[in-house]
C-alpha cells in the first residue's frame, strides 16, 4: 500500500504494482522521487528491471562472456544500464535486430508491445519450469490401473501414451507403474485406479453428463487424469446407458494438447512447442467434453486417438443389414456390396430380430447396433415393398418401417440400445407421414451434397434442400443425429477436393443441429495413399470433431500450423495454392460421388495452370529431402487435374508434339501413381486416354 513516488497516487490502478517492484528492488524510479507511470519505456530500461527481477526470484545473473561485439550500436547503451543489457544477451533475452545482415540493440529505442512480448518470452525460457503443486514434474510417476481393459486402448497403453508425450514435450522420462505397488509421494493417475479407492483423490464422475465429458485436477501432490470408460471391461457402467468409449483416452489427448503443448499432425510428425513454465497449482482443475461422441476417423496410419465405434455396433463394417440378417456375422462374413435383401417379409423381419438379439445377448454393454442397408444402389421391388414405398413417398420407408419392428420388439428389454442407419442413395428421402420409434438413429450421409459450397448455401442446387432435410431427419429420429462426412472425392479420389474453405462451416452447421457423432470416410484403406492434403483434412477434422464451434481464426492457424509442421518453410506458397483450388471449384455444383470434370471447369483450370506450378515449385525452396517428398506427393492431385483439363486441347484438338507431349506425361503421372499407392485403377491405365477414365 501508499506509494514512494510523488507522481504514483495510492489511487492509481497501477499504485500497488509499482510500490511492490519498487519494495523488491525491481525499479527505483526515475530519479527526483518520480516514477514517470505515462513515459514510454525504453529497451534497455526493460532489460534491466528483468535482470533486477531475475535476482529476486533467486535465478542465475552472473554475466560470464557477456560482449556487445557484433551490434553496431553497442556504444549507445547507457552507463547504468550496461550491467542489465549485458545480462539480457547473454541469457538470450535481447537478441538484437537485424537490418541487412547488421546487428542493432536499439538500446534507447522505445520498446513496442511486440518486443516486450519477445523478451518476456525469451525470459521465461532462461530457466523453465514444470511443476505440480509446486513439486518439479522430475519426481512423479505415472499410475495406471493394472486390472481394467478397454476395447481402443489398455490404461497401461494409455499410460504410455502420456509418457511419450512428456518425454517429446518435457524432455523427461516418467516411471509407468500398476497401482498395484505402493502408494509414492508424487504421483499422475491415468483413469480410474485405486487411489480413488484408498480415498487419496476422487473423481464425480456422476457429475459428467456422459462419457464424452473428461477432467483433470490437481488435488495435493495428485494429478488425475480421467473420464468415465465405459468400454473397459472394469467399468462401472453395465447398464447399456453409456456410449461405450474410453473417457480417459479424450482426457489425455485433450491434456497434452493444451497443456504440454503437443499436436499429432500425423504418425511421423509430431510437434511439442511447451510453454516455458508449467505450473499446476493444487485445486487447478479443467472439466470439459468432446462435443462429437462418437468419432472414427478411417485414414490408415493416422493417430486418430478416436474410437472405432464400429467395433460396438456388433457387425465390424457399415452396411451390414443383410449379414445379420442371414447371420452371416456370426461366422465373419462381411459382404458389403450385394443387392438388398427384401425389408418387408415376415421371413427377414423375424430373422433380423431374432439375430439382432442374438447379438446384444452377447454383447452386455452394447447400446448401438448398426442397421444399415448394403452398399448397392439395388432396392427391392416386390410388391410389399413397393406398397410401402408408395404409401410413405420414399423408398427409405421399407427399411425404416423394418427398423421400426426391430425398435418396438426389444424396447422394453433393452430401452436404451439405439439402432443406427443412413440416409443413402435409394434412402436419402424422408418418408412422409411415417412416425419413427425413438430408438432410431440416423447417419446423415453428405454424399448427396455438394462439398464445393457450404451444406447450408441455398444458392448450391445440391445445399439448397439440405436445412429441410436434416430438419425434417431431425424431427423423425427424437433428434438422434448422426453424420457421415467425407474427405475426399471418392468416385475420382486425386481429385482435388474443394472443402477446405466450408469444413469449419458445415461442421458447426450439423453440431447445431444437435448432431452430436459422426464417422469421416476419407475413403483411405487398402493400401491406398491419397493425395490433395487428405490427412490434413483428417486432422482438422479431429480437431473440429473435438471442437465444433471453432473461431475461423483457430481454424486458419491449424491449416498454416499444419502446413509448416509437415512441409517446411515454403507452405505459405501451399496456402495460396489451396486457396486458389478453393476459388476455381466454387465455380461449379456437384454432388460428391461426380467425376473430375464435374468437380472442375477445365477451361478455368488451364487458364491458372503457370500460377499453380510456381506455388508448387516455391513450395519446394528451402525444403528438406522428406519434405520435398511429402510435397511432390500431395502435388500429384495437381498434376492429375492438369492432364484431365490438358487431354482436349493438348491430346484430342493437339498437333502430333503436343499429343507426345501428353502421353509422356500421362506415363509421369502413372509412375507418380504408382510411386504414391494408387494401383487400384477400374478401367486400366492408357497413355492415350484422359486420366480421367482411368476410374
Amino acid at each position: 500500500t501508499g506509494s514512494s513516488f510523488k507522481d504514483v497516487k495510492p489511487t492509481a490502478w497501477y499504485a500497488s504494482a509499482v510500490e511492490w517492484a519498487n519494495q523488491k528492488g525491481i525499479t527505483t524510479g526515475v530519479g527526483g522521487g518520480k516514477f514517470a507511470p505515462d513515459t514510454l519505456i525504453s529497451r534497455e530500461q526493460l532489460a534491466t528491471m528483468l535482470r533486477r527481477y531475475a535476482e529476486y526470484k533467486g535465478m542465475d545473473i552472473i554475466v560470464e562472456n557477456a560482449s556487445f561485439e557484433g551490434f553496431a550500436d553497442a556504444d549507445k547503451v547507457s552507463e547504468w544500464a550496461k550491467q542489465g543489457v549485458e545480462w539480457a544477451v547473454e541469457k538470450g533475452v535481447i537478441k538484437g535486430a537485424d537490418v541487412k545482415g547488421t546487428l542493432y540493440l536499439n538500446p534507447q529505442n522505445n520498446a513496442a508491445r511486440s518486443e516486450c512480448a519477445q523478451m518476456l518470452s525469451n525470459f521465461l525460457y532462461i530457466e523453465p519450469r514444470y511443476e505440480i503443486n509446486g513439486n518439479d514434474i522430475s519426481l512423479y510417476k505415472i499410475v495406471y490401473n493394472e486390472n481394467a481393459k478397454g476395447s481402443e486402448a489398455t490404461p497401461r497403453e494409455s499410460a504410455e501414451f502420456l509418457a511419450e508425450a512428456i518425454k517429446l514435450s518435457l524432455g523427461l522420462e516418467l516411471p509407468i507403474v500398476a497401482d498395484t505397488e505402493a502408494v509414492s509421494d508424487y504421483e499422475i493417475l491415468v483413469g480410474w485406479t485405486n487411489r480413488e479407492e484408498l480415498g487419496l483423490v476422487t473423481v464425480n464422475r456422476d457429475s459428467f453428463a456422459d462419457d464424452s465429458y473428461f477432467t483433470w485436477s490437481v488435488q495435493g501432490d495428485y494429478l488425475v487424469i480421467a473420464g468415465i470408460d465405459s468400454d473397459a471391461e472394469s467399468s462401472p457402467v453395465t447398464d447399456r446407458s453409456a456410449v461405450n468409449m474410453n473417457g480417459t483416452e479424450n482426457a489425455l489427448f485433450q491434456f497434452v494438447g493444451d497443456v504440454l503443448g503437443v499436436e499429432y499432425y500425423t504418425n511421423e510428425n509430431i510437434v511439442a512447442t511447451p510453454d516455458p513454465v508449467i505450473s499446476l497449482i493444487d485445486g487447478y482443475c479443467v472439466t470439459d467434453n468432446v462435443d462429437f461422441k462418437w468419432r472414427t476417423l478411417d485414414i490408415d496410419g493416422y493417430v486418430s486417438r478416436t474410437e472405432n465405434y464400429y467395433e460396438e455396433w456388433g457387425c465390424g463394417l457399415p452396411h451390414q443389414v443383410g449379414n445379420l440378417m442371414n447371420g452371416n456375422w456370426k461366422k465373419g462374413i462381411y459382404e458389403n456390396t450385394w443387392a438388398n435383401p427384401c425389408f418387408t417379409s415376415e421371413e427377414n423381419v423375424n430373422a433380423l430380430i431374432q439375430n439382432v438379439g442374438e447379438l446384444l445377448e452377447t454383447k452386455p454393454k452394447l447400446n448401438l447396433v448398426g442397421l444399415i442397408q448394403n452398399d448397392s444402389h439395388s432396392y427391392c421391388r416386390c410388391n410389399s415393398c413397393m406398397a410401402v414405398y408408395r404409401e410413405y413417398k420414399s423408398r427409405s420407408a421399407a427399411l425404416l418401417s423394418l427398423i421400426n419392428k426391430v425398435c418396438e420388439y426389444y424396447e422394453e428389454k433393452y430401452p436404451n440400445v439405439l439402432y443406427a442407419t443412413w440416409n443413402y442413395t435409394w434412402a436419402a428421402d424422408p418418408p412422409v407421414n411415417m412416425e419413427l420409434h425413438k430408438n432410431i438413429l440416423m447417419y446423415y450421409n453428405t454424399l448427396i451434397l455438394c462439398p464445393a459450397h457450404d451444406y447450408g448455401d441455398p444458392d448450391c442446387e445440391y445445399n439448397s434442400e439440405f436445412i429441410t432435410l436434416i430438419e425434417t431427419w431431425n424431427s423423425l429420429t427424437s433428434h438422434n443425429m448422426f453424420l457421415w462426412e467425407h474427405s475426399n472425392a471418392s468416385d475420382a479420389p486425386l481429385t482435388p477436393f474443394p472443402n477446405l474453405d466450408n469444413m469449419r462451416n458445415n461442421i458447426e452447421l450439423f453440431a447445431s443441429y444437435g448432431v452430436n457423432g459422426v464417422f469421416l470416410n476419407a475413403a483411405n484403406g487398402g493400401g491406398w495413399d491419397f493425395s490433395d492434403f487428405n490427412l490434413m483434412r483428417g486432422y482438422l477434422f479431429n480437431q473440429l470433431f473435438r471442437n465444433a464451434y471453432m473461431s475461423e481464426e483457430e481454424y486458419d492457424y491449424r491449416i498454416n500450423s499444419f502446413l509448416e509442421a509437415n512441409y517446411g518453410s515454403g507452405w505459405r506458397s501451399l496456402r495460396k495454392y489451396l486457396d486458389r483450388i478453393s476459388d476455381i471449384s466454387d465455380t461449379k455444383c456437384h454432388p460428391l460421388h461426380s467425376p473430375t470434370s464435374g468437380y472442375y471447369d477445365f477451361e478455368e483450370v488451364r487458364s491458372v495452370m503457370d500460377e499453380m506450378d510456381r506455388y508448387w515449385e516455391q513450395a519446394k525452396i528451402g525444403a528438406t529431402d522428406e519434405q520435398i517428398e511429402r510435397i511432390e506427393h500431395e502435388e500429384l492431385s495437381w498434376f492429375y487435374l492438369k492432364q484431365c483439363a490438358l487431354y482436349e486441347t493438348q491430346y484430342t484438338n493437339g498437333n502430333e508434339e503436343s499429343k507426345a507431349i501428353y502421353i509422356e506425361n500421362n506415363e509421369k503421372l502413372y509412375e507418380m501413381m504408382e510411386k504414391h499407392g494408387h494401383y487400384s485403377l477400374k478401367n486400366g491405365h492408357h497413355p492415350y486416354n484422359n486420366p480421367e477414365n482411368w476410374w
